[in-house]
């Protein structure tokens, strides 16, 4: 058992070990490529996803289907 100043760390650190701990940051993915995604599923089971900006609008919008609360954002790419 870890100890500090003689006591053990759960003296200090109190917190339900059946639960994740909660943040209260909040995590905006840009790009919901492959790895996006994965990014995106994480952060919303830990609930800490802010937002998801996204060029594709279709794939913003099946993120929108899959997560319904989820705040998304347009972002229109120029090539030029």
């Amino acid at each position: 058992m870890w100890r500090w100043m003689g006591f053990p760390f759960s003296h200090y650190i109190k917190y339900d070990q059946n639960k994740l701990l909660k943040t209260s940051k909040n995590i905006c993915v840009v790009g919901a490529g492959y790895w996006g995604n994965n990014h995106i599923r994480t952060l919303y089971e830990l609930d800490a996803l802010g937002g998801v900006v996204e060029s594709n609008s279709e794939s913003l919008q099946l993120l929108s289907e899959t997560y319904p609360y989820l705040s998304t954002y347009h972002n229109k790419v120029y090539l030029g």
